[in-house]
C-alpha cells in the first residue's frame, strides 16, 4: 500500500515540475513540451496546438502525430533540445470512415 501511495505521490510531483502546455491548456507530458510541439510543428509543418504528444518510455522521449504523420524525440540534454529520433517522417495511415 505504502508502494502504491508513494508512486501516486511521485507521479504527481512528476505532473507539476513540468507545468502547462501554452498550446493546449492541459498539464504538459514531456519535458519542455512547448518547445517540442514548436520543433515538430516546423517539421510536420502542423499547427503546434493541433499536434497529439505521449510520452514514451520516460519524459524525456516522446511521439508525436500530427497532419497524417507522426515521428519520435528524444531531448538528451537542454543544450540540444529536443531531437527527431527516427530517420523518416512516417506518414499515418488514415482510417476509412464508417459508411
Amino acid at each position: 500500500m505504502n508502494r502504491i501511495v508513494f508512486a501516486a505521490a511521485a507521479i504527481a510531483a512528476l505532473s507539476s515540475c513540468l507545468g502547462t502546455s501554452r498550446f493546449t491548456g492541459r498539464p504538459a507530458v514531456v519535458t519542455r513540451e512547448d518547445d517540442l510541439r514548436e520543433r515538430a510543428a516546423f517539421e510536420l509543418k502542423c499547427n503546434p496546438s493541433t499536434l497529439t504528444v505521449v510520452s514514451i518510455v520516460d519524459v524525456d522521449t516522446a511521439g508525436v502525430t500530427g497532419c497524417g504523420q507522426h515521428t519520435v524525440y528524444k531531448y538528451p540534454s537542454s543544450y540540444t533540445g529536443w531531437l527527431a529520433n527516427t530517420a523518416i517522417i512516417e506518414k499515418v495511415a488514415e482510417t476509412p470512415a464508417p459508411q
